[in-house]
């Protein structure tokens, strides 16, 4: 499941893959962690609102919880989305 980092899929076999729904899944919950249930509402209330039925990106996804919550989140989002490996917990 840690490996490769669901970013940097390059096999489509691993596009259903842990890797992409347990990492996925886990970093949103480090992300409510981080940002507080409010903000963690907020950022996909907005998000759902804003890309409904379009396709997007992962650094849209971090743009708007950055904007939301007031916080740098890069450190967050490369250890789970774009690092091999499993996270360190904080």
């Amino acid at each position: 499941m840690w490996n490769p980092a669901p970013a940097k899929l390059t096999d489509p076999a691993d596009l259903f893959g842990a890797s992409s729904y347990l990492r996925g899944a886990m970093t949103l919950e480090v992300l409510r962690q981080e940002v507080g249930s409010k903000d963690f509402n907020k950022i996909l209330r907005r998000w759902a609102d804003r890309y409904e039925g379009k396709s997007t990106s992962s650094r849209a996804f971090i743009r708007l919880s950055e904007r939301v919550s007031g916080g740098q989140l890069d450190d967050l989002f490369k250890a789970w989305l774009y690092t091999p490996g499993k996270p360190a917990l904080s």
